[in-house]
């Protein structure tokens, strides 16, 4: 019980030291690999969002390591809010295209935002362009805004950054399940006369999977212990008919 109880205060120590990092100090350079993927996961999972699909990138803002919500990400935000997006208006001042997104969630709230993007008046590759990324910046703006994500920076356009090439390689192996995992989830279903549509389906609904390639870690280990309960249930119902016969 005593190790127990001290696992627990080093994970919570742990824990508050990446908040610390992270909100304080708003640099995710500043932690290790590990640490970025325990954060990165978290964030996803306050979100609702599926870390597999990757829906934040790293970038190099002023200096700082921050996440940057890819479109995935804000795509993903508006089907877990209810959130219905309408263009409100186009226009062109001088040579900037400005767009203006506004939004309502399912519970009625709304708001806007607009998206600029500057451009070549001499290229019609470049306006053709601008006048794309004005309408999904502005999209993107008010999503973010009415989810109340404003701590993360509108900083469309630029590049991931090369530094967190590593620790996003390390963030998927961590994240994702094993394959020894995935064998034992197979192995289990069959010994409790589960087939291939029932595993399928127990995924889908209790994790929103459509795989169980998509699995994390963490989300296989509940189902082996879901199934290995059923198992143990089962070879308990049958010892007891054995003895009454």
């Amino acid at each position: 019980m005593a190790s127990n109880e001290q696992s627990l205060v080093q994970r919570d120590t742990g824990t508050a030291a990446i908040v610390e990092q992270v909100i304080i100090k708003g640099d995710l350079s500043k932690l290790s690999p590990s640490q970025r993927v325990d954060y990165y996961q978290r964030v996803c999972q306050s979100l609702g969002l599926n870390p597999l699909t990757k829906p934040f990138d790293y970038i190099n803002l002023r200096g700082k390591l921050v996440l940057y919500p890819t479109r995935d990400a804000t795509d993903q935000l508006r089907k877990v809010h209810g959130i219905s997006i309408h263009i409100a208006s186009r226009q062109q001042l001088d040579n900037i295209f400005v767009v203006t997104a506004q939004a309502k969630d399912r519970e009625g709230r709304d708001d806007e935002a607009t998206g600029a993007v500057a451009f070549d008046p001499k290229n019609q590759e470049s306006i053709a362009n601008a006048m794309m990324k004005a309408e999904t910046k502005a999209k993107r703006r008010v999503t973010l805004s009415i989810v109340g994500l404003g701590w993360l920076e509108d900083v469309e356009g630029l590049e991931p950054a090369q530094e967190a090439t590593e620790a996003e390689q390390v963030e998927t192996a961590e994240l994702s399940a094993s394959e020894k995992q995935l064998k034992y989830i197979w192995s289990l279903a069959r010994e409790i006369g589960w087939d291939e549509e029932d595993v399928r389906a127990h995924i889908k609904e209790t994790y929103g999977a459509s795989s169980s390639k998509e699995l994390t870690k963490e989300q296989a280990s509940e189902i082996i212990e879901y199934l290995a309960g059923l198992k143990e249930l089962g070879d308990s119902h049958d010892g007891e008919t054995d003895g009454e016969e």
